[in-house]
């Protein structure tokens, strides 16, 4: 069954019934979004109001609607945790803020809505043997210059990331599927956090990278300056969920595929 035709049974809303409807639309990668912003509001809007519409029709169905981590805001000094608030600057909102935002409304939307079974998951940083290396993510500009068997730029902040990969979302997703009733969020978390040099000196013993470290080079992500981009809250192991990778052995197993050409690449692409 194409997307199209998909959506075509949520617009004609009678004519199929699902238990589990899981969301992940969105505007893709970094360079995609990068002029785009102004999108997410609109975009998040229309398949969520689809969803919560198709919901009051069919209130047995569960919707799993892939949230992130930028709903606790732009700040990312410190990891998340689960009394943090998210800040906006109400008079000096810029296009960094929207997709915090977007995410924010949409959480609100369904907590609104506690009769319905509706479970954000919250990620973090995610990753597989299908990502599009092109993504201009952090990881894949890293197998991007290993594979290429070019120096990779990065700056000296030691940036902390939790990586999540296919098992474990996978586990945490059948476990939501198997409450009766549920309406609420989790933050979605491996088995420990690693830090930017941790990822760098893998791929350098592992396949021979060569990075270099330049105190005047700076990035920031799409929703602002992310040092600490994780969680530390674990509410997930409430329902049973216990990670079994890392996020060094995440990267592990996936860039085994990626580097041997079984995995990676636009036209294999199965996640975003």
């Amino acid at each position: 069954m194409s997307p199209v035709e998909i959506f075509d049974g949520f617009e004609s809303i009678h004519l199929r019934e699902y238990d589990v409807i899981i969301n992940c639309v969105g505007l893709g990668s970094p360079p995609k979004i990068k002029n785009r912003k102004n999108e997410f509001f609109r975009l998040t809007e229309h398949y969520d109001n689809m969803v919560m519409d198709y919901l009051d029709k069919h209130p047995a169905a569960l919707y799993l609607n892939m949230s992130s981590g930028a709903v606790y805001g732009t700040d990312f000094s410190q990891p998340a945790e689960h009394d943090r608030n998210a800040i906006l600057p109400v008079n000096r909102i810029t296009a960094d803020h929207f997709y915090s935002i977007a995410k924010i409304n949409a959480e609100a939307k369904h907590r609104a809505h506690p009769e319905k079974n509706i479970v954000d998951l919250r990620v973090f940083t995610y990753f597989s043997r299908y990502i599009d290396i092109e993504s201009g993510y952090l990881i894949t500009e890293i197998v991007k210059s290993a594979r290429d068997k070019r120096k990779f730029l990065t700056g000296k902040s030691d940036i902390i990331r939790d990586i999540v990969g296919p098992a474990d979302l996978f586990s945490l997703v059948c476990l939501c599927i198997g409450q009766r009733t549920i309406n609420t969020s989790f933050d979605v978390y491996s088995a420990g956090t690693a830090r930017k040099f941790e990822i760098l000196d893998f791929f350098q013993n592992c396949y021979g990278l060569e990075y270099v470290v330049d105190e005047n080079f700076s990035t920031t992500d799409s929703i602002g300056l992310t040092l600490n981009y994780y969680s530390t809250d674990t509410r997930a192991k409430e329902i049973g969920y216990v990670p079994q990778y890392s996020s060094l052995g995440v990267i592990e197993e996936e860039v085994k595929s990626i580097l041997s050409g079984e995995g990676g690449g636009a036209e294999k692409r199965h996640e975003s």
